[in-house]
């Protein structure tokens, strides 16, 4: 595997090892190439850092126009596009390089390009303050992302809000710490040195100085080059402005420390880690603002907490820790055991290591299916009760059993005479959950969790006998496969639709097929469609809830979410009949509105292809001009037509949006 590591001005490996040299990079993570990242190669991995290159004047003012231009530095992801474009994988350190290499590769269009792991810090805490035209490029070059890394629990789950279709995963971040100090004695005496370090500007030098007001007995030393630094400390007389000019300088106010204070004002993205771990390393308590998802590091046992901009709780525990010196002993104790197990520099390089063989080679990550696999049916119904009650009897008879069937209903009368009698041997559980679709499918994934498959069938969608067998049997073949549809031997929602006595009939008659084929797919189809759970909890995939009611194309939306990771089949062994009932069904201008604001929502978000998307909606408008002419009668045409109108109306003004079809 060749890894390049794509990293910011001045990280570059020829300059670290220049400027560690001559001991001016402060830190313990700075005695090895940047972040760790060293750690990783071996036979197997090769590892390759970006260099950079000395900049005559206009040079580095065009660069630096393009950087306030587009936001990031692509002048040098393009100086190392030998490098990257040689790769198999790239690993980013911070935004700017990340969009620049997918800039790069959007620009070149390799035939065979690396994949991405892209690491971002401020970038999710700062989506919002971004202007439109940015979000907007850096939206579409997220699309082409194949891992979104970031160090907080916080920043994560903004950021699979703020990017449902990327993959994020949280990646710890750990400086080295095979050099860690005992534990030191601290507050032997009354003259105690608070040391507070950091240039980010989430640094609440305010709160802190308001602490050192309530201390006057206690000296305080801030190292920082901030003018809000400065500012905070120049009329409190306990307060002292230092610099950490070189490590050794770093190194020694750690040692004079009694106490390390890293006060933050709320962020979500750890701010102050570094700092934090470094003082752990150095055997120093800490106290730190509990902001930012810090405690996903190390919890409210390895280090003391207060509250963000609360100068009297600070001030507070710093009086504990001078009090009881040994319960901060302890504590600090817990947090190095901590750093040694998980929250290094080596396991941080290793997250990478895995996350690129998982994205390289993912049958050799993905395990196989246990011998007799968990599967779970989960029924979305609406109106349809007596086809209901038919389709339980018939999965009670499956030649392979599940393990248990969920249904998410809306109304009490949509499982009306719905019983465990219907499925002897089999568990029935029923879940009332919101209107909609795609909100009922994901009740059902919730209380799958434990499965190993779950197979989502229509309450009108019939299978075969040896439905359930032959998915299993498809997934067998290969890890790879995340999700399969079935062949649908009859289709109703092509027509009239069909009763459940036809369909079981027409089931009767089918012989099965030995040569059946395994085919990939672009979809899956809704109405029948089963998927590896262990697949659904490592991406984090949930039906789109902005898809409402009906939710025309849910399937198309999670299925191709999986795509990227895997392989989407259709088991033409896995056989049934759709009724295509036309009870429960939304009306025909709603639809006809979905027709439109779907496909265009899903182009927009990335998992359809615009062409696909405007072919889709002119297609269907097309359809319904014409066929409102002599309308069928089991479909509205005219609706239809109606939601189309509307629906390109509120294209053209700007305000097309799945959710209004709420208010039609």
């Amino acid at each position: 595997m060749k890894v390049f590591v794509q990293l910011d001005h001045g990280l570059s490996g020829t300059i670290w090892r220049q400027r560690r040299g001559k001991s001016v990079i402060p830190g313990m993570n700075k005695q090895h190439l940047t972040h760790g990242y060293h750690h990783t190669a071996s036979e197997t991995v090769s590892v390759v850092w970006s260099e950079d290159q000395a900049e005559n004047l206009i040079e580095k003012t065009l660069g630096y126009g393009l950087r306030v231009l587009l936001g990031f530095d692509f002048i040098r992801a393009w100086r190392n596009r030998a490098g990257i474009l040689n790769a198999d994988i790239v690993w980013t350190y911070t935004e700017s390089q990340t969009l620049a290499v997918l800039l790069l590769l959007r620009i070149m269009c390799p035939k065979h390009p690396p994949k991405v792991i892209g690491q971002a810090g401020w970038l999710v805490d700062r989506w919002n303050r971004q202007p439109v035209l940015r979000r907007i490029l850096f939206r579409y070059l997220l699309k082409h992302l194949d891992v979104l890394t970031v160090h907080s629990v916080l920043n994560l789950a903004t950021a699979r809000a703020l990017f449902p279709d990327l993959r994020v995963e949280q990646i710890r971040f750990g400086i080295r710490a095979d050099e860690m100090q005992t534990v030191r004695e601290t507050c032997k005496n009354g003259a105690l040195n608070i040391l507070a370090l950091g240039n980010d500007g989430h640094r609440d030098w305010q709160t802190l100085c308001e602490a050192a007001t309530l201390l006057p007995q206690l000296q305080f030393f801030i190292a920082s080059t901030t003018r809000a630094a400065r500012v905070a400390a120049k009329s409190v007389p306990n307060v002292k402005i230092v610099r950490a000019y070189d490590n050794d300088s770093l190194l020694r106010l750690y040692n004079q420390a009694d106490i390390v204070v890293v006060p933050l004002v709320p962020d979500e993205h750890v701010s102050g880690i570094t700092v934090i771990e470094e003082a752990v390393i150095h055997g120093v308590p800490v106290i730190a603002s509990d902001c930012g998802g810090l405690t996903d590091y190390f919890d409210h046992d390895c280090l003391t907490y207060v509250p963000s901009e609360d100068a009297a709780a600070l001030a507070s525990a710093i009086r504990s820790i001078q009090t009881d010196p040994e319960a901060a002993r302890v504590k600090t104790e817990r947090g190095q055991k901590r750093m040694r197990e998980c929250i290094n520099s080596v396991a941080y390089a290793e997250q990478h290591v895995g996350l690129s063989r998982d994205l390289l080679d993912p049958k050799s990550t993905r395990p196989p299916l246990p011998d007799n696999p968990s599967v779970v049916v989960g029924i979305a119904t609406s109106g349809r009760a007596p086809i209901l009650r038919a389709l339980l009897s018939d999965i009670g008879h499956q030649t392979v059993r599940p393990a248990a069937v969920v249904i998410c209903y809306r109304n009490p009368s949509d499982i009306e005479g719905i019983s465990e009698d219907l499925l002897p041997g089999v568990s029935l559980i029923l879940l009332q959950g919101s209107r909609g679709l795609p909100a009922q499918r994901n009740v059902i994934l919730d209380h799958s969790e434990n499965a190993d498959i779950v197979l989502f069938l229509d309450d009108d969608f019939f299978p075969q006998a040896d439905y359930i067998r032959a998915v299993i049997e498809v997934f067998r073949q290969d890890p790879c496969i995340l999700g399969i549809t079935g062949k649908v031997l009859a289709d109703g929602a092509r027509g009239p639709g069909y009763s459940v006595d036809h369909a079981r009939a027409f089931l009767a008659r089918e012989v099965p097929d030995s040569e059946a084929k395994t085919v990939d797919v672009f979809n899956t189809y809704g109405c029948n469609m089963a998927f590896r759970m262990d697949a659904i909890r490592r991406y984090h995939l949930c039906f789109d809830e902005k898809l409402p009611l009906y939710a025309w194309y849910e399937d198309m939306d999670f299925s191709r979410r999986l795509l990227p990771q895997g392989r989407i089949v259709r088991a033409e062994a896995a056989t049934g009949v759709h009724l295509g009932s036309k009870s429960g069904k939304t009306s025909g201008v709603r639809l006809g509105y979905s027709q439109i604001a779907n496909p265009v929502y899903l182009a927009r978000k990335g998992t359809y292809p615009w062409d696909h998307a405007l072919r889709s909606a002119g297609r269907h408008t097309l359809i319904n001009i014409v066929r409102s002419i002599r309308p069928e009668s089991w479909i509205d045409r005219r609706g239809r037509m109606n939601g189309n109108w509307r629906a390109w109306k509120d294209l053209l003004l700007g305000r097309l949006d799945p959710e209004r079809i709420s208010s039609i």
